[in-house]
């Protein structure tokens, strides 16, 4: 091999090594009383070990499902702690989405899973050791106006000329349980809190300074409310825990 070759080779391994940096998620903690991490707004591509895959931004936008009213939602229980109803879930899903967040225009997965996986997933995308309770990916333009921190906190209205409603949530069940415990709740109340959590982050609600935090956590507890009072959560998932 010419030197003029070797020459080439080393300058496309260090534009191939500049265009990974470039593609690493850009991500954000921020704790709050649940410990929620912040929405991963550029996520990488993960290889499936076994478990759910993660689409990279530009895979996952050309994989859309749902054209533009042809809403599209995936639920799926990949963990085996706790017996999931998964079609309950669906309908409680789909009344937040349609009925309380007035969004017709979505291609969402929403994927429960047990420690491991979100132990990978919060060391790959959000360098935290560990797991966490929810973590959400945001694949497309939002699809909600954001509320100021200054202004009084309501339900987003849906931009019609926005794009897609585009993303994945992923909860941890285990920290679902737990977190019920602290907190003096049901677990199946704590992992819809999760879902409701991870999407208000979708539709672009923000939980970085202490203001816009606590408004968050406003709607949060509004929507709850009303999911509770729609819904006996509590059939969500089995009362007890599996051997």
């Amino acid at each position: 091999m010419s030197r003029s070759q070797t020459l080439e080779q080393r300058s496309r391994r260090r534009r191939s090594a500049a265009f990974r940096r470039q593609q690493r998620p850009k991500l954000r903690w921020t704790p709050g009383t649940r410990h929620f991490p912040q929405v991963a707004e550029h996520p990488a591509l993960l290889p499936p070990k076994g478990g759910v895959p993660v689409p990279s931004c530009k895979a996952s936008q050309a994989a859309g499902r749902g054209r533009k009213g042809t809403p599209a939602l995936t639920l799926a229980n990949r963990q085996h702690i706790q017996a999931v109803d998964l079609r309950l879930l669906r309908r409680i899903v789909k009344a937040l989405l349609q009925d309380l967040l007035r969004q017709e225009n979505f291609d969402l997965g929403i994927y429960l899973v047990a420690a491991p996986k979100m132990t990978e997933l919060n060391e790959t995308f959000l360098r935290h050791k560990g797991p966490t309770d929810v973590i959400a990916f945001d694949y497309a333009n939002r699809g909600c106006k954001v509320q100021s921190p200054k202004s009084k906190v309501q339900s987003p209205q849906p931009d019609a000329g926005a794009a897609l409603l585009h993303g994945e949530i992923f909860v941890c069940v285990e920290e679902a349980i737990s977190q019920a415990r602290r907190f003096r709740t049901i677990w199946q109340s704590e992992l819809v809190r999760y879902i409701v959590h991870g999407l208000l982050h979708l539709c672009g609600y923000d939980d970085r300074h202490a203001t816009a935090r606590r408004g968050m956590k406003r709607e949060e507890d509004r929507l709850l409310r009303r999911l509770a009072r729609q819904f006996d959560l509590g059939k969500a998932g089995s009362r007890t825990r599996k051997s």
